[in-house]
């Protein structure tokens, strides 16, 4: 019998000055807070960092954790929420999000 397999991803609400949340649309999902996975050896903050800069152009700031959430459908995932603050950065598109907003 093989061990379990979890994956950990993290995501974050991610707020302007200007009172805009940062979204970006996937094409499987729609539209939904930037994260993703954490790499092996990878801290939670600077995963969601790098998943912020590589799906938006965004760099943010991390803040508060706000919620622990899983997914018990295979693969089963943890999910950890953060807040966060734009930092700097214009909006781009990549591999993993269509538009940004």
């Amino acid at each position: 019998m093989n061990p379990p397999k979890h994956i950990v991803a993290v995501s974050g609400l991610i707020s302007h000055p200007n009172g805009q949340v940062l979204l970006i649309r996937s094409s499987r999902r729609g539209w939904e807070f930037p994260g993703g996975q954490v790499e092996e050896g990878e801290y939670l903050i600077e995963a969601l960092k790098r998943e912020i800069k590589e799906e938006s152009g965004v760099t943010a700031s991390i803040s508060s954790l706000v919620g622990v959430y899983s997914n018990i459908r295979p693969p089963s995932k943890v999910m950890f929420g953060f807040l966060g603050g734009y930092v700097s950065g214009e909006l781009t598109t990549s591999d993993e999000s269509i538009e940004t907003n």
